[in-house]
């Protein structure tokens, strides 16, 4: 569920997410993704690392939670 509140996603209205393997597959990879990305802030805080570079569009999705997460949390980190 932080994975919608990070990227202000809403699931489609006429999605049943009970049924839906895209609503499984969000849930389950969308938390697995965000709990990396507040790993990997957290790591580059401890080590004062204040620029993160996200590469190709592989790192586009953990790019747009990091920046999220940076913005939202006031975290000095450019993304």
């Amino acid at each position: 569920m932080w994975m919608k509140f990070a990227l202000n996603i809403a699931p489609h209205k006429e999605c049943d997410m009970k049924h839906d393997i895209s609503g499984i597959n969000f849930n389950s990879i969308g938390q697995i993704l965000l709990d990396y990305v507040c790993w990997v802030l957290h790591e580059a805080q401890r080590q004062g690392i204040s620029k993160l570079y996200f590469l190709a569009r592989d790192g586009y999705l953990l790019y747009r939670i990091a920046d999220k997460i940076c913005r939202k949390k006031s975290i000095p980190i450019e993304c």
